[in-house]
């Protein structure tokens, strides 16, 4: 028979954790680069399904997921997990679906901005069954408004920039809107094809004499602080089944900074998905993942408790603040509205710290740590943060949740 729990040990584990995120909640959370172990060989995998190539690739710095949909409807998107931002490329319809190719690996990749500041991405050749493809749309910003864009609705007006061409090449290259490296994207006409301007002055990416065959090289990169890595060595325990398939998708969107919930529309944080995947998989993960995993959700508690569903980062937060009357503010923002979350996080905690004996032998370190970060972040916080996270406050959060 399973032993009963003592619950007066459970809720001074829980209490203790609540305690920390209240203090937590008084920072501005962004995403931590620097630190950790030294660059390990690349992440570089493909998932096709549907007619949609999604080819991966993450080493240090870098992590871009290229996605390219065969139909009708074609387009082909780069998004980073750094900042949750992306670059994309929507095509005119066409009579027959499109193929695409990948025609090379993908590759990593550094350019400099106007400011001489580096952005990280990649380079990939890729070619597509057609003569000639006509650009609809072009968007380089947070995957939250390519999200949108691609659903059918607008996107401010201000993430939208014209591109440069030079002979074969057209470059659509911008700042982030409050002046921080921004983005590029870069797309080549290569083997002898041409960039021109069809009769509504869109760009035609046209093949050599008509040839049925339109081959790209793709560049596309980021400006948004990139997110530490968790390699695979630091992932399973050998208790883990043998599906490197599934082990590489697990991989690509395990960071320190936390584990993202899914590429390419979701590349950030859900509290909810982080517990279910850590809940699910805790007999297989090694310690550190899953700290890393509890510690993102505990670090995004609003004030009163309650289980952060969804981040808003990189530049769909200064847009969303922006609304809410806070200009040039590029504190994240969190959306507390599902609840499904706030009922999971203390019997996930419990069985980490208190039936898992790996949690039971790191507890009090782990707690000593979080408390240890929510007293620097108290320290450092300003007195209208502490006031907005005094227990009495009954505010959902001092950041507005998206609407």
């Amino acid at each position: 028979m399973k032993p009963r729990l003592d619950t007066r040990k459970v809720f001074s584990y829980l209490f203790a954790f609540f305690i920390i995120a209240f203090l937590a909640s008084c920072s501005d959370h962004d995403d931590i680069s620097g630190g950790g172990d030294p660059p390990a060989s690349a992440l570089a995998f493909r998932l096709d399904r549907g007619g949609q190539i999604n080819a991966f690739y993450r080493r240090d710095k870098i992590a871009a997921h290229l996605l390219m949909r065969s139909s009708a409807k074609p387009r082909l998107l780069v998004v980073f997990p750094a900042g949750n931002s992306g670059t994309g490329l929507w095509f005119d319809d066409t009579p027959q679906p499109v193929n695409w190719s990948q025609d090379t690996p993908i590759a990593p990749a550094t350019t400099q901005d106007a400011s001489g500041r580096t952005l990280y991405g990649i380079g990939v050749d890729v070619s597509a069954d057609v003569s000639n493809l006509s650009i609809r749309q072009a968007l380089l910003s947070s995957v939250r408004f390519l999200r949108d864009y691609n659903g059918g609705a607008s996107v401010p007006s201000d993430i939208v920039v014209q591109p440069s061409v030079s002979g074969n090449v057209a470059l659509w290259q911008r700042n982030r809107i409050d002046g921080a490296p921004g983005y590029a994207l870069r797309v080549t006409v290569i083997d002898g094809g041409a960039i021109a301007a069809d009769g509504a002055g869109k760009l035609l990416l046209q093949s050599p004499s008509g040839a049925p065959t339109l081959r790209l090289r793709i560049e596309a990169f980021s400006g948004e602080t990139p997110l530490q890595p968790i390699t695979r060595a630091s992932l399973f325990t050998s208790a883990v089944n043998p599906d490197p398939q599934s082990q590489n998708v697990f991989e690509f969107l395990s960071f320190s900074d936390k584990l993202l919930a899914g590429s390419w529309q979701y590349d950030t944080y859900f509290g909810r998905d982080t517990l279910i995947s850590v809940r699910m998989l805790m007999p297989v993960l090694q310690p550190d993942v899953i700290e890393a995993g509890l510690g993102s959700v505990l670090s995004r508690l609003s004030p009163d408790g309650k289980v952060a569903h969804e981040e808003g980062i990189g530049e769909f937060a200064l847009i969303d603040n922006r609304r809410h009357g806070r200009p040039n503010d590029p504190t994240p923002t969190y959306d507390y509205k599902m609840i499904d979350g706030d009922y999971m996080l203390a019997p996930i905690m419990e069985d980490w710290l208190i039936e898992d004996r790996r949690g039971q032998a790191r507890a009090a370190a782990y707690l000593a740590q979080r408390a240890a970060m929510a007293r620097r972040t108290a320290a450092a916080s300003s007195p209208t943060c502490c006031v907005w996270c005094r227990p009495r406050s009954r505010s959902r959060s001092r950041r507005s949740p998206r609407t």
